[in-house]
């Protein structure tokens, strides 16, 4: 980074730019300023910071904290109490700034590290919604804990990356959920396609689901939600496919004898066309699941070989797209 650069954000960034899209730079380096631009290293916070906790508050702070100080001095000298609520606030303010820096710290960390596909045309701003960046530091301002650190921190590496990913109806859930329910949500999400879980891979109890649904990550659905297939062809025959996000699809042979509407029911059939039921994710759920691991080969990789086991042999396909009007099938083990 420039010195110009340097001075203007108030951030000293460990490691390069090189490759990174000018607009998440942008956007992170946005956030870093606007909560006062300490210094932040690729290891996290700088050995000054660490050796002098108590100067990591900006100049502006300082300034504030010292005028406050120097009006309410005659009041503190013949006040006792007034003067150990003042060290309180100052404790707490403190802390809150402390916990907005680590989660900073991880949120950069993230960004190096995750290796995301960039986003197609991004179109998003240079910087991030300071609504968004205000209530985001309302929560990272309480996180004492490393797992919460590390929860915030991707937060807001996701925004940077795709502004608009999280709202405050979607921080507040974040906010607060449970440790338990966050596991829960984290291994629902192993089996993830798009905004949806198949069911029958589902890793997870209809009990535990439940509670996906309390905590705002999961529709509710007592009927249960379910996905059609939409009919097209492949190897020259009839199929069904199912578009399962970042060019892949599921394929199935037309004339296939397929688990439906019977003893096995993976999948259901409305007239005739198949329908995969699905666990859906809120709004919520969707913005969560975008700060977790993702593979959605695996996950499909998983749905087809589910169907093909209780299905024809050579009845289940998985597609990847080549280009806008090309698909290619993948070999999978059961094509062995």
């Amino acid at each position: 980074m420039s010195k110009a650069d340097d001075e203007n954000v108030g951030v000293s960034i460990g490691w390069s730019w090189s490759g990174v899209n000018a607009k998440i730079k942008s956007r992170f380096l946005s956030a870093v300023d606007r909560f006062g631009g300490r210094r932040i290293d690729e290891g996290g916070l700088d050995s000054e910071r660490r050796i002098a906790s108590h100067k990591a508050m900006t100049e502006a702070r300082v300034t504030l904290i010292t005028a406050a100080t120097r009006t309410l001095s005659k009041e503190i000298e013949n006040d006792p109490e007034l003067a150990r609520r003042a060290l309180q606030v100052f404790s707490r303010a403190e802390r809150q700034a402390e916990n907005v820096e680590a989660c900073l710290s991880l949120a950069l960390e993230d960004l190096k590290n995750r290796e995301l596909p960039p986003p197609e045309n991004d179109a998003g701003p240079e910087v991030l919604d300071t609504a968004i960046l205000d209530r985001w530091e309302h929560y990272a301002g309480g996180a004492t804990s490393e797992q919460l650190r590390e929860r915030w921190g991707r937060v807001l590496s996701a925004e940077v990356r795709v502004p608009g990913t999280f709202n405050s109806k979607c921080l507040r859930i974040v906010d607060e959920l449970s440790s338990e329910d966050a596991k829960l949500f984290e291994r629902l999400c192993e089996r993830r396609l798009r905004a949806w879980v198949p069911t029958c891979t589902t890793s997870i109890s209809d009990h535990d689901v439940d509670r996906l649904v309390e905590a705002g990550l999961v529709i509710q659905s007592d009927m249960g939600r379910t996905l059609p297939f939409v009919e097209g062809s492949a190897e020259g025959k009839k199929a069904w496919y199912l578009h399962a996000g970042e060019g892949l699809a599921l394929a199935l042979r037309g004339d296939a004898k397929l688990p439906m509407n019977g003893l096995v029911d993976l999948l259901l059939s409305d007239k005739g066309t198949p329908c995969l039921p699905v666990h859906a994710l809120t709004d919520g759920g969707v913005a969560l699941s975008s700060i977790l691991p993702h593979n959605p080969t695996s996950a499909l990789s998983t749905l087809a070989k589910t169907i093909q086991a209780k299905s024809e042999a050579d009845s289940v396909w998985i597609y990847k797209r080549v280009d806008e009007r090309r698909w290619q099938r993948l070999q999978t083990e059961f094509d062995e």
